[in-house]
């Protein structure tokens, strides 16, 4: 009898112990969340910000700064690029928090446990994933956002230095030129494919 109340209380303090584990895994992929989000919000204000400055002295003299429109598409292709990599790593973070960590391993140990009630403290993912299933437009905005934001207006940044060029406004020495937008554009073909990666888990 002793020997079972010995053994029960083992189990009880290895459950104990697995439960502490999994939710300390937990927080810490919630901390991972918000890192990440805090990182892609830098990517919007960083990239506001260095276009913003860059148009400013585009105004300023024309004729001598136009060129620099074709260094817009480096910089929103970085920052997209970065923007796309974090908002990927949100989702297999946040899928596997609701599909590991909140479906299977604490129904499983809090089952156990014979504390299933203590499941309702932990769902936020789960439940986050349903309202976004529920609510089509907050579905849409991580999948549109980096062609919206990021790849627009580079293409836009080099139509408007070719019409600028063809004008006579723009010039620039050809070489650098051709190395520019050739830059620019393996950039802009990488947040393309950095952009289906993730629109293939949003």
């Amino acid at each position: 009898m002793e020997q079972t109340l010995e053994l029960n209380e083992k189990k009880e303090r290895l459950l104990d112990v697995k439960i502490r584990a999994v939710i300390a895994e937990y927080n810490a992929l919630r901390q991972e969340i918000g890192r990440r989000s805090t990182d892609q919000l830098i990517c919007v204000t960083g990239s506001v910000t260095a276009v913003g400055a860059l148009l400013s002295v585009i105004a300023s003299n024309p004729p001598q700064y136009t060129g620099l429109l074709i260094v817009i598409p480096w910089v929103l292709s970085i920052f997209g690029i970065i923007w796309c990599d974090h908002a990927h790593g949100l989702h297999l973070v946040a899928q596997y928090i609701r599909e590991e960590i909140e479906q299977t391993k604490l129904p499983n140990l809090f089952s156990e446990k014979k504390k299933l009630a203590m499941l309702s403290t932990i769902g936020w993912e789960s439940r986050l994933h349903d309202k976004r299933k529920k609510n089509n437009m907050l579905s849409v905005i991580n999948p549109v956002l980096p062609i919206i934001y990021f790849f627009i207006p580079s293409c836009i940044s080099i139509f408007g230095y070719f019409l600028l060029r063809f004008k006579g406004i723009a010039s620039m020495p050809k070489e650098i030129e051709y190395v520019f937008l050739t830059l620019g554009g393996l950039l802009l073909i990488a947040l393309i494919l950095f952009w289906l990666r993730l629109k293939k888990i949003a």
